[in-house]
């Protein structure tokens, strides 16, 4: 083997970039956005609502590293849209529960 710390090296990168598939996270979304810049960061929405004249959308994002469990990797969080910008987003169990109890499942 002429280089093994290069293969080693390759390896490891295929690893994190493997590892860095699936929908982004939350933190990629600030006010301001449009609709094509946020699907853009988080791929399609699960749900689209309306509710009291603002649009929310609804997706499925990777949890922090240490907010894991096993087997549950993942968070639903919303992004609301008026005049067709974010003005607000999170995850949804921060929504109150009317307009939570609103939203398409």
């Amino acid at each position: 083997m002429r280089h093994p710390f290069a293969l080693f090296g390759a390896l490891l990168s295929m690893c994190f970039v493997g590892c860095s598939g699936g929908p982004s996270h939350i933190e990629g979304i600030s006010e301001g956005m449009n609709k094509a810049d946020v699907v853009a960061v988080l791929g399609e929405p699960r749900t689209a609502s309306t509710v009291t004249g603002s649009e929310y959308l609804t997706f499925k994002v990777w949890r922090s590293f240490w907010r894991r469990q096993p087997g549950n990797y993942r968070d639903i969080h919303y992004v609301k849209f008026t005049g067709g910008r974010v003005v607000e987003y999170g995850d949804i169990r921060t929504l109150p529960e009317n307009i939570r109890s609103q939203l398409k499942e």
